[in-house]
């Protein structure tokens, strides 16, 4: 990640032009127009292109506008000839790989030494990249500080299918003065999933003694995650459940990297006080990548409430060739991990189906 600290000057008393780009001190709100004064006209966007990209920036950059310069959208970015002749500018957190790049976000960062804290105003992000290049669906943000004992992390609400989020979201984090010199600030953005762990698909990561903490406002490339080669195997149920009929329902959806090669199926048990006292099971697949099937087959169960504490499913996945090797999961209050969440989401949202990708071990 390259970083760029755009600074120009204005000579004191002369005669500088009226329309000229200043970052306001304190609660100000700038944000296009203040990187549109920096980069000769052009948008953040622009910046980012690999046009843009490839310019090297020497010396001293003019702020001067040139007076007709859209307004901020966020807010306004006014001149002061009052101010001392050094302004602040946006710095920018450029990617080395261009191709890597799935957009840019817009934050402003500040060190409060008297609360030992680190401010951040999350304000915006532009050109995700959308679902259908392979980028996100419903994106949301993370932050957090890295070391961090706590590991605390603050995070921003889903913006579904937005590739241009307004956030505009005032965060803090603890911090004391002696940890800002190795302290690295971390954004990541992930594509929310309800079927399974959401996913990071990019990040931005730097060191906070690189910036003027006194107060500093920031574009920064969202730079892609590589992503581990999948090779766990899991399988993807949904289940539902009717206090009134007293039955529950299990959907066996979908599995994904399976070693088995031939027809698979899956055997599906209901359990009450850890006996099995039900048995089902899905029809074989034939299938072009037995690896990963989809059965969409949905199992009822009669279980009174007063049981469903104690309930519980198994499932394995199996072949008429793979005898012994069957891979299962559990759900349920005692399986622990990812079967007990699914139970207690289950218990807690009754008549709503719930679906959740479980580890085969």
């Amino acid at each position: 990640m390259r970083t760029f600290s755009l600074e120009g000057r204005f000579p004191i008393g002369g005669a500088s032009n009226p329309n000229a780009a200043v970052l306001t001190d304190g609660t100000e709100r700038g944000s296009k127009a203040s990187l549109t004064s920096v980069v000769s006209g052009g948008s953040p966007r622009e910046f980012n292109s690999p046009k843009k990209r490839n310019s090297t920036f020497s010396g001293v950059v003019s702020l001067a506008g040139d007076g007709n310069a859209p307004d901020s959208p966020i807010g306004s970015i006014r001149s002061d000839s009052s101010r001392s002749p050094r302004r602040r500018v946006p710095v920018i957190l450029a990617a080395n790989d261009i191709h890597s790049v799935l957009g840019r976000f817009h934050l402003r960062l500040k060190y409060d030494g008297s609360k030992e804290e680190l401010l951040v105003h999350l304000v915006e992000a532009q050109d995700l990249t959308p679902a259908g290049d392979t980028g996100f669906r419903d994106p949301y943000v993370k932050m957090y500080l890295e070391p961090d004992e706590e590991q605390r992390t603050q995070q921003t609400a889903v913006h579904r299918t937005e590739t241009h989020p307004y956030f505009d979201q005032q965060l803090s984090f603890p911090l004391k003065p002696r940890n800002l010199v190795k302290s690295n600030f971390v954004l990541q953005l992930l594509d929310y999933d309800r079927f399974s762990h959401d996913e990071v698909v990019g990040e931005i990561r730097f060191l906070l003694n690189t910036l003027d903490l006194s107060g500093c406002e920031l574009w920064g490339d969202l730079v892609a995650v590589r992503k581990p080669s999948e090779t766990t195997a899991e399988l993807l149920i949904s289940l539902s459940y009717l206090p009134q009929a007293e039955r529950l329902t299990v959907v066996v959806m979908k599995a994904k990297n399976l070693s088995i090669s031939h027809e698979p199926f899956v055997k599906l048990y209901l359990l009450v006080n850890d006996k099995r006292t039900k048995k089902r099971k899905t029809s074989a697949i034939r299938a072009l990548d037995p690896t990963n099937p989809i059965w969409n087959e949905a199992f009822t169960f009669e279980l009174p409430s007063s049981q469903l504490q104690d309930a519980g499913v198994e499932l394995f996945v199996t072949s008429n060739e793979a005898e012994g090797q069957d891979l299962g999961c559990g759900v349920g209050l005692r399986e622990g991990g990812s079967g007990t969440q699914h139970w207690q989401d289950l218990m807690q949202n009754n008549r709503k189906p719930i679906a959740m990708w479980h580890v085969l071990r």
